[in-house]
């Protein structure tokens, strides 16, 4: 609807900036084969000489290449919104840009999927420097044995509290040995599933050590999934027993294994208030031998996208995250235990403070508002704790003081708002908000971003940052190649905390637990399904799914 002169005409940028409409497109290309000389034409070589690539800052389009014939040279020009891109990015999409056209022309016959766009210098930062994150851990210790190694070095040390309960690190492992022997009179093996339906407490922490220490790999049931879920989950595990806290009439599903009352102990006292016989006297454990390569816990994905699927992660994929001395620096010295126990950040909650020295600080039962959630933050002088995005911007929208005494808040499962972690920076000085990453697939945590100023923090999207120790993270197309920064891929982990697979699903396994072409061979690597892009700082900022999935508070 604008009235033109005669041979007037406007832009797209010219309409958009004038009517406020979207842009049909950002980037033109455009090929100048007029005039043509034929005879010119027919004597081009068969390969094209690229004499030169130079860029300007002025067009009606935010980017645009021309490219031209001369004589028997192609003459390329990028023009570029200067508010939009900087002269060093357009050099390096130039530079690209030349290397994809001498590839064509030099093999033309090649596939474009394997035309490289990178520079080798490019590709070894993508590759290498990037996922230059080796850090010795020990690699061939079981969970429960680093646990109680740590009970011998600081047996007087709180281990677990919840309220005005709680255990040192001596009588956590006297417990947790009472009941692993009680396991193992009933029949359990190494790698034998036991499905665990408590409430959190003090005894959840003690049956979890307690299967370990029998050999067995715990299954969580969360007390508040429907029926059927829980009965799906003893049956795909072939569960041996259920420990549970409730009565029989109280379970809530149908079951048709031994359940074992996690307040038997050895059966011979009455228990304490958490359910856990703390009359019986002192003993070891079973010495039952675990491997570091036999699972730990199997824990089930939510089934969003199909059946859902048991996750099998091991003793080193655990003592991998959790051994490592990131969390001797104090930070982390009570980490508050308030995630479902079928929830991956449970793993976190538990293992990292009783494999570094720290103690657990256990959540009041029952679902936790963001009221009191901000309570028992504030009330158990906590010092560390995950806490996933979406309750983290309620918290900083509501709560921001309770995270007063906190020193570092791991948030993510989902994207994390710029907004709330600017908040609590402001209300909070010197508490570090790290943006985390990574599926139950990978143990957790696969990347993180820890902030620590407001002014750090972007306006748009927060990174979730750089590979966490002993993790690669490879962006990568449909052929498997590593996409150039700022181009959006589909985001592989590799490394030390990647599970075993899928339980009893070695078609899925096999699907998404695949070769990874970068590294040692038998090396594998996860696909995640995530679409995100590397800056050229070497952080991640998460883009969206590769799917249809759809994501309602993470």
């Amino acid at each position: 609807h604008t009235r033109l002169l005669p041979h007037q005409y406007l832009s797209l940028t010219d309409i958009h900036q004038q009517t406020g409409l979207p842009e049909l497109f950002d980037t033109l290309i455009v090929f100048q084969n007029y005039p043509v000389d034929p005879a010119t034409t027919n004597a081009l070589p068969d390969t094209l000489t690229i004499s030169a690539v130079r860029t300007q800052d002025a067009t009606h389009y935010p980017f645009s290449v021309v490219a031209a014939l001369k004589s028997q040279a192609l003459e390329l020009r990028l023009d570029y919104a200067a508010d939009l891109f900087d002269r060093d990015t357009v050099e390096v999409m130039a530079g690209r840009l030349v290397r994809v056209l001498e590839a064509i022309s030099t093999h033309p016959d090649q596939p474009l999927s394997q035309v490289d766009v990178l520079s080798e210098a490019e590709r070894r930062q993508l590759l290498v420097e990037w996922n230059d994150t080796a850090v010795d851990y020990p690699t061939d210790q079981a969970v429960h044995t680093l646990f109680e190694a740590q009970a011998v070095r600081t047996p007087d040390a709180v281990a677990v509290t919840a309220g005005e309960c709680e255990l040192t690190y001596r009588e956590l492992n006297e417990q947790a040995n009472r009941l692993a022997r009680r396991l193992t009179r009933l029949g359990a093996e190494p790698e034998c599933r036991v499905a665990i339906l408590q409430e959190r407490s003090v005894g959840l922490v003690v049956s979890s050590l307690a299967v370990l220490k029998a050999g067995g790999v715990y299954v969580p049931i969360d007390p508040n999934q429907p029926a059927a879920r829980s009965e799906f989950i003893m049956r795909d595990t072939g569960a041996m027993a259920l420990l549970t806290d409730r009565e029989l009439q109280d379970i809530g599903f149908t079951i048709d294994v031994p359940v074992i009352s996690a307040g038997d102990g050895d059966g011979d006292g009455d228990g304490d208030a958490d359910g856990i016989d703390a009359g019986a006297g002192a003993a070891g454990g079973p010495g039952v031998a675990v491997d570091a390569q036999q699972l730990v816990y199997v824990m089930y994905t939510s089934g969003s996208t199909g059946t859902p699927k048991g996750v099998a992660n091991t003793h080193r994929n655990v003592v991998h995250l959790a051994a490592d001395r990131y969390w001797r620096s104090g930070r982390h010295a009570r980490v508050l235990m308030h995630s479902p126990y079928a929830f991956d950040a449970s793993t976190f909650e538990i293992w990292t403070p009783l494999l570094t020295g720290g103690r657990i600080v256990v959540a009041p039962p029952g679902r936790l508002d963001a009221a009191d959630l901000a309570e028992a933050i504030a009330a158990q002088d906590v010092t560390g704790l995950f806490v996933s995005a979406g309750l983290f911007r309620v918290l900083a929208e509501e709560h921001p003081a309770c995270f007063l005494g906190v020193r570092e808040i791991w948030a993510g499962g989902d994207v994390v708002s710029p907004a709330a972690v600017r908040r609590v920076l402001e209300a909070c000085p010197g508490t570090i908000v790290a943006n985390e990453y990574g599926p139950t697939e990978t143990t957790v945590f696969s990347a993180v971003n820890p902030l620590r100023e407001p002014g750090q923090v972007p306006d748009t999207v927060v990174p979730i940052g750089r590979p966490l120790w002993n993790t690669q993270l490879y962006v990568l197309n449909d052929a498997l190649q590593p996409v150039a920064p700022g181009v959006s891929g589909e985001l592989y982990i590799a490394g030390d905390g990647l599970a075993r697979g899928y339980l009893g699903r070695p078609g899925l396994t096999a699907e998404r637990f695949i070769a990874c072409p970068f590294g040692a061979p038998g090396e594998r690597m996860y696909r995640t399904g995530d679409l995100v892009r590397w800056t050229r700082e070497g952080q991640l900022e998460f883009v969206g799914r590769a799917d249809d999935q759809v994501k309602i508070r993470g």
